[in-house]
């Protein structure tokens, strides 16, 4: 037997696999959809769309378990969930920079989510 190349595109010559790529992306969908509706009234930074919001915590999601799933030694999402979940809601910057103290959810009227450490709040 031959073996082919699959992809994470493609059941092309693993027709096995097509059902379950097919659920993958409907599931993928989904999740957009409804992150998107949730983030619509969440207070977001100006210029931030809810769509690239949803968007960035999936791509986050689903890069830690690829990440995790290839390399556990690496890290342990269970130790780190809240310095992750951190980064990827208020960003890698200091959230003083250039003298503009960034917030977190709800706290639009200056007073900041947090110290500044990833894991503080």
């Amino acid at each position: 037997m031959r073996s082919r190349p699959l992809s994470m595109r493609s059941a092309e010559g693993a027709p096995e696999l097509a059902a379950g790529l097919r659920d993958k992306r409907a599931m993928m969908e989904g999740w957009k959809r409804g992150l998107t509706e949730l983030l619509s009234g969440a207070p977001l930074r100006d210029g931030l769309p809810a769509e690239a919001a949803a968007l960035a915590i999936m791509m986050s999601v689903n890069g830690t378990a690829a990440t995790w799933l290839a390399c556990p030694e690496l890290f342990s999402p269970a130790d780190q969930a809240e310095a992750l979940a951190d980064a990827v809601l208020y960003g890698l910057a200091d959230r003083t920079l250039a003298g503009a103290e960034l917030t977190g959810p709800g706290t639009r009227s200056g007073e900041p989510r947090g110290s500044g450490s990833p894991t503080s709040g």
